[in-house]
């Protein structure tokens, strides 16, 4: 897959997921999103991957779809060694604390 895409697709496969779902266009958002976490792992560019797998734990969660689902945003996270007061970071720290945190 590496072959067909640049280093530059991440980023933009993230806008235009990022835009569907604000047409409320989900399915495609989550289409983008998946494409972007298996390109960007590919390709080797972490933090493109980490904002995919953010957008999708957070996509997952409010369709109801897989809502414990996290494997991709955990690996993801846990690539890093430092830099976790990134924004990027903070984010999918605050996303992997919710589904962590206990239901009341």
């Amino acid at each position: 897959m590496t072959g067909q895409h640049n280093i530059f697709y991440p980023e933009f496969a993230l806008l235009r997921g990022d835009l569907l779902l604000a047409l409320a266009d989900a399915d495609g958002a989550e289409s983008c999103f998946q494409s972007v976490f298996e390109v960007a792992g590919d390709l080797g560019v972490r933090m493109p991957q980490l904002r995919a797998a953010t957008r999708l734990t957070r996509l997952w969660r409010a369709a109801g779809k897989r809502p414990d689902g996290t494997d991709e945003l955990r690996s993801a996270y846990e690539t890093f060694t430092e830099g976790f007061d990134t924004p990027d970071l903070v984010e999918a720290r605050a996303v992997l604390d919710e589904v962590d945190a206990p239901v009341a």
